[in-house]
């Protein structure tokens, strides 16, 4: 009885502030000047399918809490490349922008995240860059944050739940997963878990996809760490009012020609708000459990 009131009270404590949800399509961003025609594990898609793939098959929804603690919630989404990594980002509008949420949202993302200068000499970038020449007409920053990726299934569809509570650089593969050792890299202390994916790369299983039988793979995929950003699972989004995009990209794992060059490929614009957790909640919850901790003493 003890413990599962101690349990019940920890859910009640520690439980994501959410106020309600908003459900989006995301739309075919038409950049296709990279796109990889190779999935996780390294196997080529059929000559067929790389003349005739777009992403306007793809079907893709994004069911997320509007007011939390937290960016979070669930996409589901089919018609994607089969057994193929996609990164999760938000993606502020720029430093040129006139809407104040629009601004102020860009430079929370590139301080959780990363910066892209995109003038003058595009590349990039960081926040001793930024933070030198912010107020300078003649550049221009964007600021993102890749914080989570899934892999389609052998049909290129998945269902994903998703939190903006990590800040990553890109995506690997691990040393010993199925592929011709490009793009795969031992994981260092500080990146995200791994997580292994076993499929079928076969005409058998897809036909429309394959026209080769490759057989069984076995790929683990992890996202490194962008230092000195937060750790993954340990980034907290500063309290406020977002108005960003919410963008799905090809991960290339480092690879060129068809294994593509993280092409930005399907988007929305997105608005939300973080809050922080009520102080009234952390009293409560604290007094709470100091009378727990004397019941279960006595």
């Amino acid at each position: 009885m003890k413990k599962a009131i101690f349990i019940l009270t920890c859910m009640v404590i520690f439980m994501p502030v959410v106020a309600w949800g908003t459900n989006i399509n995301l739309a075919p961003l038409g950049d296709f000047t990279t796109p990889r025609w190779l999935d996780i594990a390294d196997y080529q898609y059929s000559n067929a399918y790389q003349s005739s793939y777009t992403y306007e098959q793809a079907n893709v929804t994004l069911d997320y809490n509007f007011s939390s603690t937290t960016f979070g919630g669930t996409l589901n989404a089919s018609g994607l490349k089969p057994n193929f990594a996609y990164q999760m980002k938000l993606v502020g509008y720029g430093s040129d922008s006139s809407d104040t949420k629009k601004l102020w949202t860009n430079e929370q993302l590139g301080y959780a995240g990363r910066w892209w200068r995109a003038q003058p000499n595009p590349g990039n970038s960081n926040d001793a860059d930024y933070e030198a020449h912010k107020d300078d007409p003649n550049y221009l920053y964007q600021g993102y944050l890749l914080f989570a990726y899934f892999v389609t299934n052998e049909q290129g569809s998945v269902t994903a739940t998703f939190s903006a509570d990590s800040s990553f650089h890109v995506l690997w593969a691990t040393p010993g997963s199925t592929g011709d050792g490009t793009g795969h890299r031992t994981p260092g202390t500080n990146d995200g878990p791994v997580t292994n994916y076993n499929f079928t790369a076969s005409p058998d299983v897809n036909s429309s996809a394959y026209a080769t039988n490759y057989g069984s793979a076995i790929v683990g995929i992890y996202g490194q760490w962008e230092s000195p950003r937060a750790l993954p699972g340990e980034l907290v989004l500063s309290p406020g009012a977002y108005s960003c995009q919410f963008i799905l990209t090809e991960e290339s794992f480092h690879q060129s020609g068809i294994g593509g060059g993280w092409a930005s490929v399907m988007g929305a614009d997105v608005q939300f708000q973080v809050v922080p957790v009520p102080p009234s909640a952390l009293l409560f919850g604290t007094g709470i459990l100091g009378l727990l901790a004397l019941i279960i003493k006595r």
